[in-house]
């Protein structure tokens, strides 16, 4: 899920032009510095900390049992999160490795126990997420680790053993960044958009991905590419060069079904969508399908109406023709569900979205899928532990705030729910630039004329100030006082950054609550 280049000068006026009864009357509420971490928010996560600061520090030895075992069994033998928790720091996993193979054998473990503990979704359903979030996260904060001690910019890639995939693919074969890719595959990844953060942690469960997208490979060229919705311009045919290739994604996984029957029913599935997508547009062309939007984003996030698509919507879609629900990899028994009262009403009510959909990271909860390869940019890990802390930081202050979002919600209500014409938008911008005596530059100008079809204002003001105010610049500071404390030999652990972040965002959000309320 990604947006366009809109700069902070159209937050501004967009506000200015439609947020005139906006109060600051009431101010956001803080009770001290809340550490939160969405998932796993009923749980002491103290033990973060000293996670992070033990693998940085030069004290301990790794351990000399297989990690997975280690993890696997204590994961069995503990009857919640908490227990699961206190008995992983027994095993101190945390302590200091040798190399950044070892560091990398540890995340390996990791991610090798979380792909074993999937399996029992089915049995302890609340446990078994717990642990996948937490398992996850101790993971990649330790890839994070090892990047920054020693500097080791390489892909970090795990990859899983595929089977027979000739024989059950045949010709609809590619590969991606050396991974073999089988038509109908599900490619989760997440980028460096606040707004997809946002979209894929605010569900119950919180997804690690902020976009899925599903593989096309055509008979005759074999030639990979994917059936992608972007927010900036809908449903395309796009190839993974620039996204998946040259600038790659800050992790990336594959998924796809243990079934042979459903892979196969997959394959077909996405040639019929492909086939959608040709009459939509009245087209035999693929290439035609690179160019032309065969459906519009949607931002409602509607499942149920499929004239309008966001990422995961499209490969419910495509399966959904040839599978049954119970095989769909977006089966609706995982779909995301919004049930905390706070985030509820600001998709429902502020971002006009429903508050059950499948979300990306929904696969995940397919036990049915198996994984097939992982990859990891290290050089873009410190900018996404960070957004995730950001995001986490935006729950904590929704929910702090339960009493009054209502009021806030209403308050914004004359932004409105009218879709954004990007001529009467820039037209209100040039007029409000000469009358308070500024400059519109040409590449706002063009940023305005990019608006995303059918995006409303109210839309429009929360992800393009989240995209290109909010969450550049708690990048930027956080990333500055990451350098500070590496300079004094410490580490940016995630319950430090966590204690730092939230008041910073909580500050910035007061700060645009009375910018928008001075042009009342």
């Amino acid at each position: 899920m990604k947006l366009t280049v809109i700069f902070s000068l159209l937050i501004l006026t967009t506000c200015i032009t439609s947020c005139q009864n906006l109060s600051s009357s009431r101010s956001i509420a803080s009770n001290g510095t809340p550490v939160f971490v969405h998932g796993l928010d009923e749980v002491n996560i103290s033990f973060l900390r000293s996670w992070s600061q033990g693998l940085y520090s030069t004290q301990g030895v790794p351990p000399t049992e297989k990690v997975k075992d280690m993890v696997m069994r204590t994961y069995y033998k503990s009857s919640n999160i908490s227990v699961l928790i206190n008995n992983l720091m027994d095993l101190k996993l945390h302590q200091k490795y040798i190399s950044a193979t070892k560091y990398k054998e540890l995340a390996e473990g990791l991610f090798a126990a979380r792909k074993e503990i999937r399996k029992d979704l089915a049995k302890n359903n609340k446990k078994t997420r717990q642990a996948m979030l937490l398992l996850e996260m101790l993971a990649e904060e330790t890839l994070y680790i090892r990047e920054v001690i020693f500097k080791d910019h390489k892909m970090i890639a795990f990859n899983y053993s595929q089977g027979n995939i000739k024989t059950v693919c045949k010709n609809r074969i590619s590969s991606l960044n050396k991974i073999p890719i089988c038509q109908g595959d599900i490619i989760l990844s997440k980028g460096g958009a606040g707004s997809s953060s946002f979209l894929a942690r605010i569900t119950d469960y919180p997804g690690n991905f902020s976009h899925s997208t599903i593989s096309y490979i055509a008979k005759n060229s074999k030639k990979l590419t994917f059936i992608e919705a972007f927010i900036e311009d809908g449903v395309k045919l796009r190839t993974p060069d620039n996204d998946y290739i040259k600038s790659k994604k800050a992790k990336l996984f594959v998924y796809r079904s243990k079934s042979t029957d459903i892979i196969r029913k997959g394959i077909r599935g996405v040639d019929k969508f492909i086939t959608k997508m040709k009459n939509r547009v009245n087209t035999n062309n693929l290439d035609t399908l690179k160019v032309t939007a065969s459906f519009p984003y949607d931002f409602a996030m509607d499942a149920a109406d499929d004239s309008k698509l966001f990422c995961s919507e499209v490969v419910y879609h495509a399966y959904k023709s040839t599978v049954s629900d119970r095989e769909n990899p977006y089966t609706k028994k995982n779909w995301g569900a919004v049930t905390d009262p706070s985030r509820k009403l600001f998709l429902s009510k502020f971002l006009d979205s429903h508050t059950t959909f499948p979300s990306p990271s929904d696969v995940e909860l397919n036990s049915e899928l198996q994984l097939i390869a992982m990859q990891f940019n290290p050089q873009k890990l410190s900018a996404d532990r960070i957004i995730v802390a950001l995001t986490d930081a935006i729950m904590k202050i929704l929910i702090e705030n339960r009493a009054y979002l209502a009021h806030y919600i209403e308050q914004l209500g004359p932004l409105g729910t009218e879709i954004v014409d990007p001529v009467i938008l820039k037209e209100k911008i040039l007029l409000i630039s000469k009358l308070l005596n500024f400059k519109i530059t040409p590449e706002t100008l063009t940023a305005i004329e990019q608006v995303p079809e059918n995006i409303n204002y109210k839309q429009l003001v929360f992800f393009a100030y989240l995209d290109q105010k909010l969450a550049p610049k708690m990048v930027k500071e956080m990333q500055g006082y990451e350098k500070q404390l590496h300079s004094q030999g410490k580490i940016l652990d995630l319950i430090t950054m966590r204690e730092v972040i939230y008041p910073a965002v909580e500050k910035e959000i007061k700060k645009f609550i009375q910018q928008v309320n001075q042009f009342k």
